[in-house]
């Protein structure tokens, strides 16, 4: 017998928060983006490389601060650059809304890679 489900609009919003093992950093506490932080980072610009990581960054930033909600991007700055890389790169690699059916209609799902580029993914330091 299949449990009743009702529709609550006001709890659909609350941030449901999940956790993900990132080897070498432990286990992290996340959200998924929402569709508002979604469109709030197609309003980045994304033209040059520092772009790019200030995108990554706030992304990731953005998934944690709803499970760490005293998380700073100025905190984010100061992890060591592997930790920051590891885990940008976890957060950014979990499929979320914008996953889309494959066009083979073979039930496995793509959705925009991001540049490979994440926060912390390039060799040199931070850009300033």
């Amino acid at each position: 017998m299949s449990e009743q489900i009702e529709f609550d609009p006001v709890r659909l919003a609350e941030p449901r928060i999940k956790t993900i093992h990132v080897e070498g950093v432990g286990d992290v506490k996340y959200s998924m983006l929402t569709l508002e932080d979604y469109l709030a980072l197609k309003e980045l610009p994304n033209e040059t490389e520092k772009d790019t990581y200030i995108m990554g960054l706030e992304m990731a930033h953005r998934m944690l601060v709803k499970a760490y909600p005293e998380l700073t991007i100025d905190h984010m700055l100061h992890w060591p650059h592997e930790e920051l890389t590891k885990i940008t790169e976890a957060l950014l690699d979990i499929p979320d809304f914008r996953a889309r059916p494959s066009e083979n209609g073979s039930g496995s799902q793509t959705r925009p890679k991001h540049s490979g580029r994440s926060a912390g993914s390039s060799k040199s330091s931070p850009p300033k």
